[in-house]
């Protein structure tokens, strides 16, 4: 374990409040001064704005599930915090872990933007209407090979949840300064099947009386959406030695090798059959 991953190892698990880093990050600014904000800040990691290396990728040849997950923020108090859900015990998949509301891409959605917003209506009673959109970015395999594409949207300040109980058990917030915090966290590496090395990240807090370990993909967004928003100096590693910073938030190399890896065992397997 390295010496960053033995820093964050402490980890003190159950009966906590959510206890964050201290930070200055109050503002005097409106919320829609922020989302412009945020918008300007994001700009330049939007995939819709910077196309040219998404589309040379061969995703044609590989059949892959499409989903988009909504990182939800909403403005409260002079902050933001992040919306996040802990999915039904009853799911097939993922049951009982801390989630975006989000899910696989229709038929009749249009783009990744009415995916994500179709299914956090579906999750926690998000209305289309009262979610400013920031921006899409560049999206990671996760298993069982489903394309998931993040996208980022301010939501009303009056918003209140109406989870659909049949999806979703809980939904919460934390402040999402929470996320550059090392209070209660563990990191957890392996190396995967596709010769990579992984850093899991897991925060542990308690809300409305529930333990809940934010971790794996949800937590790795949570923090890149973290550094930009708050636009920290601070930071991570979640994928070999690359250190993710404010400067190179959703970078596709991850993407990109785990994509290649995919390509060459399909060829592995077409060439073994002729």
């Amino acid at each position: 374990m390295s010496h960053r991953s033995k820093f964050f190892a402490s980890v003190q698990r159950k009966g906590l409040p959510i206890q964050i880093c201290q930070m200055d990050t109050t503002s005097n600014a409106s919320p829609d001064e922020q989302v412009e904000r945020l918008k300007g800040i994001f700009n330049k990691f939007d995939i819709r704005e910077n196309p040219a290396l998404y589309n040379k990728l061969p995703l044609k040849d590989l059949e892959l599930r499409k989903a988009s997950v909504l990182i939800p923020l909403q403005y409260i108090d002079g902050e933001f915090h992040v919306i996040l859900t802990l999915r039904s015990e009853k799911l097939t998949h993922h049951a009982g872990v801390v989630a975006f509301p989000g899910g696989n891409q229709d038929d009749s959605d249009n783009d990744h933007i009415h995916t994500a917003l179709r299914e956090a209506e579906e999750e926690i009673g998000l209305l289309p209407s009262h979610v400013k959109v920031i921006g899409v970015f560049f999206p990671q395999i996760v298993s069982p090979f489903t394309l998931v594409h993040p996208v980022i949207g301010v939501v009303d300040s009056n918003f209140v949840a109406k989870p659909n109980e049949n999806e979703v058990s809980l939904v919460f917030k934390i402040p999402l300064r929470r996320f550059l915090s090392s209070e209660r966290t563990k990191v957890v590496s392996y190396h995967s099947p596709v010769d990579a090395v992984y850093h899991i990240h897991h925060f542990y807090d308690t809300c409305d009386g529930k333990s809940v370990d934010t971790f794996g993909y949800t937590a790795a967004l949570c923090v890149e959406t973290a550094l930009g928003a708050l636009q920290s100096d601070k930071t991570f590693v979640f994928y070999n030695n690359i250190e993710t910073s404010k400067d190179n938030l959703f970078h596709p190399e991850q993407f990109v090798h785990v994509l290649t890896q995919i390509l060459k065992k399909k060829k592995l397997q077409n060439d073994s059959k002729l």
